[in-house]
């Protein structure tokens, strides 16, 4: 269920349980499979006083009568047989057809009419009983799926036009019982993993390499015209109270209905009001903007992981294509060096562990013949942390040679 062209119904998440659980057999909360059979089968003598009655329904209703004498019963088995078809009517094509599907790529052009994107790699595997062996009763409670996707810059996309541009990073599943704090925490941006400040000094002094998201912990979702600031640590600020000011001083937003705040950990899943498969925002750092979809909401059955502790729960995420080191082409990039002169290509140049210390941070210094042949044989496959140790090893011996001789 996505949003395209027409609006899903906006509806309260917290009322798919309220309805529904009393339509819902009793024996769909118990999670225990012989339960459930068991207490199925008290319902149905209830309906019936005749034995034989009973067991002709279970027959009737069987999967087993489902299939008939020599049919195959697994998919291993379909497969490998031809059926006779008319030689005139065209093969089917349904197998060929979902393996080019399935093998088309994340970044393809997807336009409304299509199904909003999923992530490349999938982790939903997760998300089953066998892992809360120690869970003795069914968990009732409602699961929401969010897909985060990259951040993207939003006054430049059109979110219905460009949908090539919204690449889930992350599908992430909550209780509904759980806190938009709690959906905050579980989203994983590089952005946060930022060392602020100038390192240069510091390249081995992991107490001066500071992250972001220890000092710039501010946040807002923007979702139905409401902004869910977070407020939970001391120093914060409600970043999205500009653009609120912003926008109820506009006249043309006031059609739309009041726009108004709140905080992050004072609203549960189960209040909120979404649109299935509509955007919503995720603002951190100040301007890093992520568009989030509500984009899956039901009820938990006996299939599905019992243990709260395990939510959120990752249950999808994307490649991530490292940034190669500018120097040796080989190894990820640690640093982004600036004002170096001449020497890098580019200012800022993305650089790894070895090539900035080989290159910037050599005690004896390297000429321009060294310097030219060091990177020629890393161009040429040699491991660039075996020639940094040689170089050093190198100029470590020449140093320790006393330069008067007598």
């Amino acid at each position: 269920m996505e949003y395209m062209s027409v609006p899903s119904p906006a509806f309260r998440i917290g009322d798919l349980g309220e309805l529904y659980e009393n339509q819902i057999p009793a024996e769909f909360f118990m999670l225990e499979q012989s339960n459930a059979a068991e207490h199925a089968h008290n319902e149905i003598s209830k309906l019936t006083s005749e034995a034989n009655t009973v067991h002709q329904l279970q027959q009737d209703c069987s999967l087993d009568a489902l299939f008939i004498d020599d049919d195959h019963t697994t998919l291993e088995g379909i497969l490998k047989v031809t059926p006779k078809r008319d030689p005139s009517l065209m093969p089917l094509k349904t197998l060929a057809c979902l393996q080019s599907q399935n093998s088309e790529s994340a970044t393809k052009v997807v336009p409304s009419t299509k199904r909003v994107p999923k992530p490349s790699i999938d982790l939903s595997y997760k998300n089953v009983v066998d892992e809360s062996p120690e869970a003795t009763e069914l968990l009732r409670d409602i699961f929401v799926t969010v897909l985060v996707n990259r951040p993207a810059c939003l006054p430049n996309l059109d979110i219905v036009g460009q949908a090539r541009y919204l690449i889930p990073s992350q599908r992430i599943v909550l209780l509904g019982s759980q806190t938009l704090a709690n959906l905050k925490d579980a989203i994983k941006c590089p952005q946060d993993k930022v060392w602020l400040g100038d390192c240069s000094d510091a390249l081995d002094d992991p107490e001066l390499h500071i992250p972001a998201e220890r000092l710039y912990k501010s946040a807002y979702f923007f979702i139905e015209r409401t902004f869910y600031d977070d407020l939970r640590h001391p120093g914060t600020t409600s970043i999205s109270e500009p653009v609120l000011k912003w926008v109820q001083s506009k006249e043309e937003f006031d059609s739309s209905g009041p726009y108004v705040s709140s905080t992050m950990d004072a609203v549960n899943l189960n209040d909120l009001t979404i649109h299935v498969g509509k955007p919503y925002y995720y603002v951190h750092q100040g301007n890093c903007e992520h568009v989030i979809i509500f984009s899956d909401v039901s009820i938990i059955d006996r299939e599905a992981c019992q243990s709260r502790e395990s939510f959120p729960m990752l249950t999808g995420r994307n490649y991530i294509r490292p940034l190669r080191c500018a120097a040796c082409k080989r190894l990820p990039t640690r640093w982004l060096a600036s004002n170096c002169g001449d020497l890098l290509p580019t200012d800022p140049c993305p650089l790894c562990d070895v090539c900035i210390r080989l290159l910037l941070y050599d005690s004896a210094g390297l000429d321009d013949e060294e310097l030219l042949m060091c990177t020629k044989l890393i161009e040429s496959g040699v491991n660039p942390m075996a020639l940094a140790m040689i170089v050093h090893t190198a100029k470590q011996s020449q140093l320790s040679i006393p330069t008067d001789r007598r």
